[in-house]
């Protein structure tokens, strides 16, 4: 299925609920198909986010999980964030 979506010009692949996989699902993934690029969405938390990226997601969808709150609440949330995706990179 990865594979045809891939062969039809998929841009991406989304893994939907991320949640009832896990990060190492996408280095499994990617070990047999390298070029995917897998998008996990659904359950991500802001300290599970490296994880998924570090794992070989191109990215991580983040709603609720995110944006919930006043913007204070979200500032310190996305901050958080960039900083653990920032220390995994490094």
């Amino acid at each position: 299925e990865a594979v045809r979506a891939l062969e039809l010009g998929a841009d991406a692949l989304t893994l939907y609920p991320a949640v009832a996989y896990s990060p190492e699902w996408i280095a499994d993934v990617r070990a047999i198909i390298p070029q995917a690029p897998l998008l996990p969405i659904g359950g991500i938390t802001v300290a599970a986010a490296p994880d998924w990226v570090d794992a070989g997601a191109v990215a991580v969808g983040m709603g609720s999980a995110l944006t919930d709150g006043d913007r204070a609440t979200v500032t310190k949330r996305l901050t958080d964030l960039l900083d653990r995706l920032s220390a995994s990179l490094s």
